[in-house]
């Protein structure tokens, strides 16, 4: 609906709602564009478009959502979050709509989550409440935005557009329970409250984790834009309009793409395995005595059957991890060793007794030197 103008051969499906709207009682103030969503997203049900935008109203009401924009509390925590979460506006596509910036890749969902979720008095905290009440307060600015946009093309109504970087997506700082629910929330309230406010989403420097959770097969409607690499977003946005960091021109005070300058380097091994029917796949990590190996894996929707060995130079195996069954619903399965000598660690991922189901798991490994301190200290302890 990018852009749209409410299309002629529609307008009397439109006023003839907005006349049910009314025999039914609704005395809220409501544009015909977002009207016309309502329609939209409905597929043209005028009772399945008047229940929700009832529920709209109640919603509105119940949480002063009008007045939202003017609280300066929640003002005040949004900014505090948007710059945590790494997300901000900046400028506006080709097509006049306006953009957000969210750079995914570079967040440490653990440590936030610990931050904003921890009872710490030592730390400035923010509950799950805060947390969607700072993404409400967005998408109102988003839809002002929005507005304003639509008014100077001589539209009845623009959506926005977003850029999300998944440079150094990580299966480890990113797949949390507590973060999942929370934007699972995010996710329910922009459908029910903000229909066809996302026109579409712009991905750049995905690693194949993301092919993993992104089903490929989804509808051809579909808004989300795999860009292969962040230069060629320039067929999407003007020069000055792109952050110089993506091939742009525009240089903004504090940095257009917040979280870029203090990011650590992800050096993660990750990858996707595909495991056949009764198949089994082992990944070797070379390692020296004292590197301490993390792993951390999802097989999403099947079962698997997982273990880890350690193999010295002398081909002596060790078992780390027995073999054990990892059931679909756990999401993410981490663990961790340290090497007492140079040598192999072996993951094993095991499909073996699956005659029917294919499997595919999607793990990321680091290696880590000790710090030599901890490592002297317990050289010191085993000699005593």
């Amino acid at each position: 609906m990018q852009n749209f103008r409410i299309p002629e051969d529609k307008k009397l499906a439109l006023q003839k709602f907005k006349e049910y709207v009314v025999e039914k009682g609704v005395d809220y103030p409501l544009s015909d564009q977002i009207l016309f969503r309502y329609l939209y997203t409905s597929k043209f049900n005028e009772k399945s478009a008047l229940n929700r935008i009832k529920k709209l109203i109640a919603w509105r009401k119940e949480n002063n959502i009008d007045g939202i924009l003017d609280n300066p509390d929640i003002k005040r925590n949004h900014d505090v979050i948007s710059r945590r979460l790494l997300y901000c506006t900046h400028k506006t596509d080709r097509f006049g709509r306006p953009c957000t910036i969210f750079n995914v890749g570079h967040l440490n969902l653990r440590h936030i989550l610990s931050v904003m979720l921890s009872r710490s008095i030592d730390l400035q905290l923010y509950s799950a409440e805060e947390i969607l009440n700072a993404h409400i307060y967005y998408n109102e600015y988003m839809e002002k935005l929005c507005r304003d946009a639509s008014e100077r093309m001589g539209v009845d109504y623009i959506g926005n557009s977003t850029i999300i970087d998944l440079e150094g997506l990580s299966l480890s700082r990113h797949m949390n329970l507590k973060a999942l629910n929370i934007f699972k929330e995010m996710i329910l309230i922009h459908t029910y409250y903000y229909p066809e406010s996302s026109d579409v989403v712009y991905v750049i420097n995905y690693p194949p984790i993301f092919n993993y959770f992104w089903n490929g097969r989804n509808s051809p409607k579909q808004k989300l834009k795999r860009v292969p690499n962040a230069a060629k977003l320039l067929a999407y946005f003007k020069m000055e309009d792109l952050p110089k960091v993506y091939g742009g021109q525009c240089e903004c005070k504090g940095g257009c793409v917040l979280g870029r300058a203090i990011c650590e380097t992800h050096s993660a091994m990750t990858d996707v395995l595909s495991l056949p029917n009764r198949g089994v796949e082992n990944i070797d990590i070379p390692v020296k005595m004292g590197e301490e190996v993390q792993w951390c894996f999802s097989s999403l929707d099947r079962n698997i059957e997982f273990s880890v060995q350690f193999l010295t130079k002398d081909q002596f195996i060790q078992t780390v991890v027995p073999l054990c069954l990892v059931e679909s619903k756990s999401s993410l399965i981490t663990g961790e060793w340290e090497a007492m000598s140079d040598g192999c660690v072996r993951l094993i991922f095991d499909n073996s007794k699956s005659s029917w189901y294919s499997c595919s798991v999607s793990y990321e490994v680091t290696v880590e030197k000790k710090q030599e301190s901890s490592v002297a200290e317990e050289r010191d302890a085993l000699s005593i």
